[in-house]
């Protein structure tokens, strides 16, 4: 394949992509069925000889893509590791993406549970990722603390689930965006700092 038609190909894929997910909008919560159902049609339409590397395409894309150790923000390792020390306390998380945890050593070792939308077959906002976490992690929707930066997906889907929600948003414009939202967060943090969170989280585990 001439390296000239990859910018071509790459249009063709995010057509194909844009195409599925609107044609079957049950599926567009799996970003990997969607990928592998785009990259087999693409590759039978312009490559048939590639067809039988679409499968191992996708795996090094979910593996790339899980691979977010050297990406993640400065707080947030110490962050999950102070998180950790507190007793009983269940860490979890919940992607819209197809981020595999497991391919992350970092988060892995903190992590009880990790759900993508395909795990539950919705993304957020739907309470059902935020009601499945707190069902697999046997806690009640109203002991969680829910920490996202998307006002949108993470705040108002922990929100209707029954959780407490801290909104992270680094952009130092918090009051003036939730100024024009419906649904509002318990506490606006802009890093991960657990001395912002800590009075709440005695409340709630009972750790002092």
């Amino acid at each position: 394949m001439e390296r000239d038609s990859e910018p071509g190909l790459l249009i063709e894929l995010f057509r194909c992509l844009s195409r599925i997910t609107t044609e079957d909008p049950l599926r567009c919560h799996d970003f990997t069925t969607v990928r592998r159902d785009a990259l087999t049609e693409l590759a039978t339409e312009v490559a048939p000889e590639e067809l039988e590397h679409v499968e191992e395409a996708v795996r090094v894309f979910v593996t790339t893509r899980s691979d977010v150790d050297a990406h993640l923000f400065a707080d947030a390792l110490p962050f999950l590791e102070a998180l950790s020390s507190i007793p009983n306390l269940k860490i979890a998380m919940i992607s819209n993406g197809n981020c595999n945890s497991s391919f992350s050593p970092v988060l892995s070792k903190f992590l009880t549970l990790s759900l993508s939308a395909a795990d539950v077959g919705i993304a957020k906002p739907s309470v059902v990722p935020f009601i499945a976490m707190a069902q697999r992690c046997d806690v009640i929707p109203s002991r969680v603390l829910y920490i996202g930066d998307s006002l949108a997906h993470d705040v108002v889907g922990a929100k209707a689930a029954g959780m407490r929600v801290a909104w992270l948003c680094r952009t130092g414009n918090a009051e003036e965006i939730l100024s024009k939202a419906n649904t509002r967060p318990d506490v606006v943090i802009s890093s991960l700092d657990l001395s912002v969170l800590e009075e709440k989280f005695s409340a709630w585990t009972g750790c002092s």
